[in-house]
């Protein structure tokens, strides 16, 4: 369905700061995608993943993406599909799943609270697919922390766009 691999690293081509809007980051990676970020959120990338951050945040926003092997045009449930897998290969079975649209396609999204010990890790999973491409967003906190942030995250994934 997708392949990730050397080829999918995004590369940064532009940052800037809206002058009328300094409280934003307007982030471009070539032939990926467009984002806006609060100005307070920072970012690395590293081996084609993308983390996303305040400095003194609860959580971090990171992103991934894969070529498509089947061209054309998409089926909702091909991110169904790809959402389910990714959830099964972590081991949850009860898993929130939600259907959306976002950057003008459908995407699914996830919300699961994983137990490990005395841990419970929060994770909202968002998943795309587009003609050519698929992209992973995920964002991850500490379950005691999951509304902290949520107005900012969420500002970001809705800012997301295909370039």
């Amino acid at each position: 369905m997708v392949q990730a691999g050397p080829a999918n690293r995004p590369k940064l081509v532009e940052l800037m700061t809206e002058p009328e809007d300094s409280a934003k980051q307007l982030m471009i990676w070539q032939g990926w995608c467009f984002l806006e970020l609060p100005a307070n959120w920072s970012w690395i990338e590293e081996e084609g993943v993308i983390t996303i951050s305040r400095k003194d945040g609860v959580g971090a926003l990171q992103l991934s993406f894969a070529t498509r092997e089947r061209r054309g045009a998409v089926d909702a449930n091909e991110s169904i599909e790809l959402a389910n897998s990714w959830a099964r290969a972590r081991g949850w079975t009860d898993i929130g799943l939600r259907q959306s649209v976002l950057a003008g396609g459908p995407a699914v999204e996830i919300e699961h609270v994983e137990t490990t010990g005395p841990e419970r890790t929060y994770w909202k999973v968002w998943q795309l697919v587009e003609r050519r491409r698929a992209a992973l967003m995920t964002y991850v906190c500490d379950a005691g922390e999951s509304e902290a942030e949520r107005d900012a995250r969420e500002q970001i994934v809705a800012s997301f766009s295909w370039r």
